[in-house]
């Protein structure tokens, strides 16, 4: 497989304009956020897109960059400096501003496949051999990681997780409940991710992903 890496990106406000942004091109607005390259500085915007005053829309696709038949995928960085896949893109204005990205271009075996992030979903990146291999399921986080990922993807707050183990009609069960959600790790297979999996009614699946997301924060 051929991979092109076109850096780590960091957004930002403080950045401020380019100074190879268009003197002829609308100006941005006041609080936008800019995202430049780590190694160089360069802006994402100036990066990946050309602008014509005359054409319609008047920004469009640096092909140089972003040839045919090239797929865009952006990675976050995980615990032993490896790179987890995080979306898959045909087009640039599709990525948006992550705070800390690694993108990478890789070839696209399928161009009129409508979903071509399958075959990339939980990948690390290998740059030995040029590929990604499947992610081992992350199996213990840290208890900060945990509630972080609950809050981002579910809106379970810490104070939720305590009301519910405070519900809890068996006292022995009650506190082992608190003692396993006050450990500064939380296991998969510990009786708190399995009582919490039943009080709040997610799935293996949902817990999988909770524990990947987790494990990036």
């Amino acid at each position: 497989m051929n991979i092109t890496d076109l850096g780590i990106w960091v957004a930002n406000r403080s950045y401020g304009i380019p100074d190879d942004f268009p003197a002829n091109a609308a100006p941005p607005p006041d609080n936008a956020i800019w995202w430049r390259r780590t190694t160089d500085g360069k802006d994402w915007r100036m990066f990946t897109q050309i602008y014509d005053p005359l054409a319609t829309p008047k920004w469009r696709t640096n092909k140089q960059v972003l040839p045919d038949g090239k797929l865009l995928v952006t990675m976050v960085e995980i615990e032993g400096g490896k790179w987890l896949t995080q979306g898959i893109f045909r087009d640039f204005t599709a990525v948006g501003m992550p705070t800390r990205t690694r993108i990478v271009l890789v070839d696209d075996p399928d161009p009129a496949n409508p979903t071509p992030h399958k075959q990339f979903e939980r990948r690390v990146l290998n740059e030995a051999t040029s590929s990604f291999d499947p992610f081992a399921f992350v199996t213990e986080i840290q208890r900060h990681q945990g509630l972080l990922a609950l809050l981002l993807a579910t809106g379970i707050t810490e104070n939720t997780i305590r009301t519910k183990i405070l519900e809890e009609a068996d006292p022995t069960k009650r506190e082992i409940m608190r003692i396993r959600f006050e450990s500064a790790s939380w296991s998969k297979t510990s009786e708190f991710i399995v009582w919490g999996k039943t009080v709040f009614g997610l799935t293996d699946k949902q817990v999988d992903d909770l524990f990947a997301l987790a494990i990036t924060l």
